[in-house]
């Protein structure tokens, strides 16, 4: 793992391996550090290996705040252009850019919908179905949004937003186009005009849900919050979700917990290949994790080493945080 602060800009870049390509996500957040950088990047590897390829993970993270954001990203679009010009270093979108904030070549075929789509079907495989399901969403960025639209399609309920305005929760069922409305013109503050009682962020944690969604940063999941969450299932909408203490919480509860690097993965399949193909990949692999006693996540990792030992002689323990770490900036 190599990690270069960044010189431009306040910010850092991680790569995972030592290899002639990295591929990861540039994230632009008021609050980042370098633990975040090293763990999303470590995700990022596993998550090209459980799909077969030699690709080393790595991850871009920059403190900006709104009034500072386009002059950050302009800095490091040029700090970084010898990397990309060179195709050392390819990016796509992550929390707080969009494609257009990006050099080219980027990545910008990976899409939030497929992402969505990836996720519903990993939730899918792993419960049998997801009709009539419920769904608690910790975050409501673009993948979660996306994927509150895919779940509605797929005859699921989304009963419970978290965003860091609040959480809103309605049994029966919240108004997911009506959510989907607000969150354009209110952004994270959609909360606050829905109808509903709004609680503190972590809230959600406690909310009566099937599955429960995180899609907020890294370390979302320490221990705490899992042996809280009454859910059946974590479906993670972002990378590295889980503290080591988190997952094994959930573990011993029975709780069964997905990996975050095979539920994300759906754009990565290929960025312009069909549904089919991405439902197929998603299914197949996630199938793979439900056979063995130790959970899903533990059977992954080990799809995702076996593969990377085959180019790749270095030790890479999984990609979770300790608890009690700065990265977890959450709603």
């Amino acid at each position: 793992m190599r990690v270069v602060e960044l010189t431009g800009v306040d910010g850092y870049l991680a790569f995972d391996l030592d290899c002639a390509l990295s591929v990861g996500g540039t994230r632009l957040a008021p609050h980042i550090s370098r633990s975040e950088a090293v763990v999303l990047a470590r995700a990022m590897t596993f998550r090209h290996a459980v799909l077969g390829r030699r690709v080393g993970g790595a991850a871009a993270l920059l403190r900006a705040t709104p009034e500072t954001r386009d002059d950050i990203l302009g800095r490091y679009v040029a700090e970084i252009h010898p990397l990309v010009e060179r195709r050392s270093f390819l990016t796509f979108p992550d929390i707080g850019t969009r494609a257009e904030d990006l050099p080219a070549p980027s990545l910008t075929g990976t899409t939030t919908t497929h992402t969505a789509l990836g996720i519903a079907v990993a939730a899918e495989t792993a419960l049998g179905g997801l009709r009539g399901r419920t769904l608690a969403l910790y975050g409501f960025g673009d993948t979660a949004a996306a994927l509150a639209a895919e779940a509605l399609t797929r005859g699921a309920r989304v009963t419970a937003v978290a965003t860091p305005h609040g959480t809103v929760h309605r049994s029966g069922g919240l108004d997911v186009p009506l959510l989907l409305h607000l969150r354009d013109r209110y952004g994270d503050a959609c909360v606050a005009h829905v109808g509903l009682p709004v609680h503190p962020p972590t809230a959600l944690f406690t909310v009566n849900a099937d599955i429960l969604v995180p899609a907020d940063r890294p370390g979302t999941l320490d221990a705490p919050r899992a042996t809280r969450t009454p859910a059946r299932l974590i479906a993670p909408a972002t990378l590295a979700p889980y503290t080591r203490t988190g997952l094994a919480t959930l573990h011993a509860r029975g709780v069964l917990a997905l990996p975050d690097f095979v539920s994300t993965a759906g754009a990565d399949v290929t960025p312009t290949t069909s549904r089919g193909h991405i439902e197929h990949t998603i299914a197949t692999l996630t199938a793979q994790t439900l056979t063995t006693a130790d959970g899903p996540y533990p059977a992954a990792c080990t799809l995702a080493v076996d593969f990377l030992h085959t180019w790749t002689p270095l030790p890479l323990p999984p990609p979770l945080l300790p608890d009690f770490t700065p990265a977890r900036q959450g709603p």
